[in-house]
């Protein structure tokens, strides 16, 4: 955390001319690349809302007058392999500070490694600096242009694959079934299919092609079907709006602007809880009856799980089988790709220094993996900050050989040798 880098959107504008400099360097986490494209988008007027140099790099921005000088960069990123440009129309997070209804452009990839991200963010600066004058509108910003303060609840997203497909789709979370039915019709027509999940909070329609002029142009024709048959209002009956950001939004519509920023505060206070109690309490006002059902039941059976797994952890190994794989005085840092409690219980009553991260019940409203991940506090950089601390000094060599080496273990092996299996 530092002044200007600590988790919140900070309008560029808000800051004075003297502390730009500062700003800038810290947003950019020592990534030289990533600095020179902040500066270069500020010095061109693009205004930026966000942005990671680490595993998976992006850089953000927020709907704003000259937005065709974007252009550029969603040409330049549609032909980096692994590039996603996804755009959230409505906004984004209420909490995230006072701009959070205007639209949301991410610009990312999925690189791995430093040289890809220096070079994702050197390619992007290139496309900025050489070719700066506006061009023809992009289907990806017609389509946002046209649906901006509609509240559609849609979000669009461009990715160039490793394989070199290309995938559109448009994205909504959970709407009323009016809505969905009338998308479904609308986006069939404009020849898309939709991608089925069973998650029922989330439907996906999508169009795919291993060619960029022709994926351009389906995504242009997509648009022309969208600005000539798109008929639905915002919803004005706050009881049917779905959608925690439209309802946000028509708060701040409706209300003053004290009102508003109380009613924020209330919902924050309901969303965050002070313990875990009232973070479920918030989680469950949000649910229909049968959602809540469902819940409970899901619950019953996590506590159960629970129960069963401390009580298989006091008959699993022995002490003197269990150290002869965690060494004493051996700090262990376990990575879990699920809840850190199963670990925990695993270990129930072990005399070991571990640190388990695991996720969090963590969600974040991008929706990316890597933020999804950096909300779980399960990141590189996090993973490093906690290596950090239990080495007996900053071996700047070992952390940069880690950073390669860092792996996701899945836990099978581990959960069947703990239970003594």
């Amino acid at each position: 955390m530092s002044k200007y880098n600590n988790i919140k959107s900070i309008p560029i504008e808000s800051i004075p001319k003297e502390e730009i400099k500062i700003a800038i360097k810290e947003w950019a986490e020592g990534n030289k690349s990533l600095e020179n494209l902040l500066w270069l988008c500020y010095e061109k007027n693009l205004k930026t809302s966000g942005s990671h140099a680490g595993a998976r790099p992006f850089i953000d921005f927020k709907y704003q007058e000259g937005l065709n000088k974007m252009v550029c960069l969603f040409e330049r990123a549609q032909t980096i392999k692994g590039s996603d440009i996804y755009i959230q129309i409505d906004g984004v997070n209420p909490f995230s500070g006072e701009d959070f209804d205007k639209a949301f452009i991410s610009i990312g990839n999925d690189s791995k490694y430093e040289n890809e991200t220096d070079s994702f963010f050197d390619l992007l600066s290139d496309a900025l600096k050489n070719n700066m004058q506006e061009k023809v509108e992009h289907p990806l910003l017609k389509i946002l242009n046209f649906l901006n303060d509609k509240g559609s609840g849609l979000n669009l997203r461009l990715i160039y694959n490793r394989d070199d497909s290309y995938d559109f789709s448009i994205e909504s979370s959970i709407i009323s079934e009016d809505r969905y039915k009338y998308y479904s019709d609308l986006f069939k027509n404009a020849g898309m299919v939709e991608n089925k999940s069973e998650n029922k909070n989330r439907y996906e329609w999508q169009i795919k092609s291993n060619n960029l002029k022709d994926i351009l142009k389906k995504i242009d024709d997509i648009s022309n079907v969208i600005i000539n048959n798109f008929s639905l209002e915002p919803e004005t009956d706050e009881n049917k709006i779905t959608n925690f950001i439209l309802l946000a939004k028509y708060k701040k519509k409706t209300l003053s602007k004290n009102d508003f920023e109380n009613w924020l505060k209330d919902e924050n206070s309901k969303f965050l809880g002070t313990n875990s109690e009232e973070k479920e309490n918030a989680e469950t006002l949000k649910m229909s009856d049968s959602e809540k059902k469902v819940y409970v039941e899901l619950k019953d059976k996590r506590r159960l799980k629970k129960d069963n797994l401390e009580n298989e952890s006091k008959k699993a190994l022995s002490d003197t089988d269990f150290h002869k794989y965690f060494n004493d005085g051996v700090p262990v840092i376990y990575l879990f790709n699920g809840y850190s409690h199963i670990i925990k219980s695993l270990l129930y009553e072990r005399n070991i220094d571990c640190e388990i991260l695991g996720y969090e019940d963590q969600i974040s409203v991008k929706g990316h993996l890597n933020s999804n991940l950096a909300s779980n506090n399960l990141a590189v950089e996090d993973i490093l900050e906690v290596s950090k601390k239990h080495l007996k000094r900053n071996n700047t060599r070992v952390l940069r050989k880690w950073r390669k080496w860092i792996i996701m273990s899945f836990g099978k092996n581990i959960i069947n040798l703990l239970k003594g299996k």
